[in-house]
């Protein structure tokens, strides 16, 4: 008989730890689905500034300043630069924050791609500061922040928002687009979508832009080259003026009206757009 090899068994009690913790951290979205939600929204702390919204330099301020009082767990930096030459700023919140470490998830949120859609950008401000008040104080959030690198992009269409942001009257206009006058969210490459019957239920990807015709705008450039550098497992997009929780391929299958456009990753999507909807009690 073979005496056990001692890595071997510190491997296998280190992914036995791993696992205890998200199973705790998905006990606690569990939790939050159901009635005890409003109990434990009642353990964590709020954050006590009175709500307002951020123009582009109150915001830089704002995440300036939560990097200097939590430069622990929090690292500031800058994916590239708008038309109008604005940093588009990302928050890091993580024990960790400058380390990737081997086996923890990345994750990324965005909001405010849509100028004029300016609730997601305040919500990821507020969130940021929700996680770097409750670390250390709130069991639940310690071990998120410890085993979730999390980047947190409050907007990445700040020159739609500036525009938005000098009007008087907001009705749907300029300000949804960027400073070229172009919906960020329709500038991404395109994909058709095909139907191979002969393989069950497969939905295959396909780009067709032709890059001599489509000019990427710098926003949308930086937001894919951002998506290379690093290892994301999930991302988020907060938009707003509809009550959705869209997820991919969310789109329509060419030449065909009836096939579901269904990704590999069909059911988790559901799972996490399910989540997301319990939590948030004004969907049902």
């Amino acid at each position: 008989m073979q005496r056990a090899n001692p890595e071997s068994s510190a491997a296998v009690n280190n992914v036995s730890s791993i696992n205890d913790i998200y199973n705790f951290l998905s006990d606690y979205a569990e939790k939050l689905m159901h009635d005890s939600r409003q109990t434990i929204l009642q353990t964590f702390r709020e954050p006590t500034e009175q709500f307002h919204y951020h123009n582009y330099q109150s915001m830089v301020d704002k995440l300036k300043d939560l990097n200097k009082k939590y430069p622990n767990i929090t690292s500031l930096y800058t994916i590239g630069k708008s038309r109008e030459q604005r940093d588009l700023w990302v928050m890091i919140i993580s024990d960790q924050p400058l380390i990737h470490e081997a086996g923890e998830p990345e994750m990324k949120y965005i909001a405010n791609i849509h100028g004029d859609e300016s609730v997601g950008r305040e919500c990821l401000l507020l969130f940021i500061e929700y996680l770097c008040i409750n670390y250390g104080k709130h069991d639940y959030i310690t071990q998120l922040v410890n085993n979730v690198r999390i980047h947190i992009m409050p907007s990445l269409n700040p020159d739609g928002f500036e525009y938005e942001y000098a009007q008087n009257v907001h009705a749907q206009g300029l300000g949804r687009l960027n400073a070229h006058k172009i919906d960020l969210n329709r500038n991404f490459p395109h994909v058709d979508l095909e139907y191979f019957q002969e393989k069950i239920d497969v939905i295959v990807p396909k780009q067709t832009n032709d890059e001599s015709k489509h000019e990427l705008e710098p926003e949308v450039r930086a937001a894919m080259h951002w998506s290379m550098v690093y290892p994301f497992v999930l991302s988020g997009n907060l938009h707003g003026g509809a009550l959705v929780a869209n997820y991919p391929y969310d789109n329509r299958v060419k030449d065909s009206k009836e096939h579901e456009s269904k990704s590999p990753d069909d059911r988790t999507f559901q799972m996490l757009a399910k989540a997301y909807s319990h939590v948030n009690q004004i969907y049902f």
